[in-house]
């Protein structure tokens, strides 16, 4: 193949919670620098839900190929994030618990929390403790209003 036809990727470093694990480790996933659908790069979101489901994530130095229907969340520490509106207690598969928020206010007509979590994609974002998360809904048991 020739390289001229290859778009460059940026890696972003994010942290990873697998299904099965104990906690976050770092990682990192790599972005196209052109995005498909807006000017600019490929966005984690648009990594997620608009690709392959196994995809290269870095781990400890080395690309694995992960199956993302198994990865429970990424979360990015370094950018500070605001939630808005309402606090939602989600339980996971894992019995795992997230306090979040929306990082969006939705339209009226689909403002409750079911209209965000019945959306087409896998990953959905929310903000926790001021940390973005992009959170595998297949992986979500319940939603609670705080």
């Amino acid at each position: 193949m020739n390289k001229d036809f290859k778009v460059p990727k940026i890696p972003t470093s994010l942290r990873i919670l697998r299904d099965g694990a104990s906690g976050f480790q770092e990682c990192r996933l790599f972005l196209s620098s052109a995005s498909p659908f807006h000017h600019g790069p490929e966005t984690v979101l648009e990594f997620l839900n608009g690709g392959p489901e196994f995809v290269p994530v870095e781990l400890e130095g080395k690309v694995n190929i992960l199956n993302l229907n198994h990865i429970v969340a990424f979360s990015n520490v370094a950018e500070h994030r605001e939630g808005v509106g309402r606090h939602i207690l989600l339980t996971l598969r894992t019995t795992r618990l997230f306090t979040v928020q929306l990082t969006e206010i939705l339209p009226e007509s689909q403002s409750r929390v079911q209209d965000y979590l019945n959306t087409t994609d896998m990953f959905l974002e929310f903000v926790s403790e001021n940390t973005q998360l992009f959170l595998n809904k297949n992986m979500i048991v319940s939603a609670t209003d705080q």
